[in-house]
């Protein structure tokens, strides 16, 4: 495949890699940790992220869990809901950085192996 993006499929599941110089060498900022911390608590346990890893790799993103698993379902359906709703929730129209937020997002569970 072309470009920054590659897809493929692991024992566990789906998952994607981001490829940019930038996020393999530098590794992401704080403020940026906290909006994929954001996106994870918000998605359950649905998504698993490679910078929490005991080797990380921050461009690593991957379903967690098995399909048909009710984490699953929920992040489905909760993604279907910005669709159908644009602009009330999802990317930019929340303040990851609110205290409610915050606080959500210091609860994902790390996902080492």
């Amino acid at each position: 495949m072309k470009g920054p993006f590659t897809d493929s499929e692991s024992v566990k599941g789906p998952f994607t890699d981001f490829h940019t110089d930038f996020a393999d060498t530098l590794g992401f900022y704080p403020g940026e940790q906290a909006v994929i911390r954001d996106i994870l608590a918000e998605l359950g346990k649905a998504v698993s992220w490679g910078g929490d890893e005991r080797v990380p790799k921050e461009s690593h993103f991957q379903i967690a869990q098995a399909p048909g698993h009710p984490a699953i379902r929920a992040a489905a359906q909760q993604i279907r809901g910005w669709d159908d709703t644009p602009g009330g929730h999802g990317a930019g129209a929340v303040n990851v950085f609110a205290t409610n937020r915050l606080q959500a997002a210091h609860q994902v569970p790390l996902h080492t192996r």
